[in-house]
């Protein structure tokens, strides 16, 4: 039961923050990271457990949904932000996945069920997983990257709903 608290407060509270605010960022939604407190340590909790209680195939899934609906639910995306910020966010972790953590655990001879029944290499893991992230946040807040300019996409929207 430790182990889950040291995962949650280590681990899942700080990448969700830091997933949120970089997502967001890269999807033309900059907030502040202040704001991010309350939503940060809610969907943590939802994650955690989802992905406790879901199979594998399933929790990533249901993460992305509870991401987009996270979003909406505190107000720090409009619907379509919201799913193009979550996506974004989730491609960097799936990159850092095939690219950081899968290649760390051949190189120390891991299975990835067996790093899942550490406590500790779960959350070492789960902290190298976040590199990508924790690279976007840094470029979000130094030079306020943006891919996606969510918010002239929706002007547009508007504007062509207007013109009909």
């Amino acid at each position: 039961m430790a182990g889950w608290l040291w995962i949650y407060l280590l681990g899942y509270v700080p990448q969700t923050l830091l997933l949120l605010y970089a997502s967001l960022g890269l999807a033309g939604l900059r907030t502040s990271v202040a704001r991010l407190g309350v939503p940060a340590f809610t969907l943590s909790v939802i994650t955690l457990g989802l992905r406790v209680s879901l199979p594998p195939q399933w929790s990533a899934a249901a993460q992305l949904v509870a991401l987009i609906l996270g979003m909406r639910f505190f107000r720090l995306a409009s619907l379509l932000g919201a799913i193009a910020a979550s996506a974004l966010g989730f491609i960097l972790v799936a990159v850092a996945d095939l690219v950081v953590v899968a290649p760390l655990l051949y190189w120390l001879g891991l299975s990835p069920v067996e790093a899942s029944q550490n406590w500790l290499v779960y959350l070492l893991m789960g902290i190298v997983e976040g590199t990508l992230v924790y690279a976007a946040a840094l470029a979000v807040w130094l030079k306020n990257l943006s891919v996606l300019p969510i918010t002239r996409w929706e002007k547009v929207l508007a504007e062509r709903r207007e013109g009909q």
